[in-house]
């Protein structure tokens, strides 16, 4: 693919995606602080004594990037996970846009899953741009084997 954006796969860990329900996939786009700030400021978890903790807001060079996060949505055990395949830039639009495409992996019947929820994201790093962006899913079968 020729019309391919350049991304970086942040860690971002424990975050507000992950802790919240989302029935359907999601995509958060933050291309200043004060968005990438008002997103973690949602999200707190108690410490061993119960007390309130803010996880520190991850690093991001605004001038020079934004931050997509994506989430397949939440589903009902463990075992799921996703990975971002490409970013693709179309050419057949006059405005600008992007289609992320991504797979979905899902564990396989004979896969022990923990029985907690899980909503499944990642967060990547890549140019600035207004580009509308779009998603292109597939989804795939762990056979746990690994």
């Amino acid at each position: 693919m020729n019309n391919s954006i350049d991304f970086e796969l942040i860690d971002v860990g424990y975050n507000p995606l992950v802790a919240g329900f989302e029935p359907e996939p999601k995509i958060v786009i933050f291309r200043n602080q004060q968005e990438w700030n008002n997103f973690w400021r949602k999200f707190s978890f108690l410490d061993v004594n119960l007390n309130e903790q803010k996880l520190p807001v991850p690093s991001v060079d605004f001038e020079q990037k934004m931050v997509i996060g994506l989430t397949i949505g939440s589903r009902p055990t463990g075992g799921y996970s996703m990975q971002i395949d490409c970013i693709e830039q179309l050419t057949d639009s006059e405005t600008p846009q992007w289609l992320i495409h991504y797979t979905e992996i899902t564990p396989s019947e004979n896969c022990p899953v923990t029985q907690q929820p899980t909503t499944p994201n990642v967060f990547i790093l890549t140019q600035n741009s207004n580009a509308a962006i779009n998603l292109n899913a597939k989804n795939i079968t762990s056979s746990c084997s690994s």
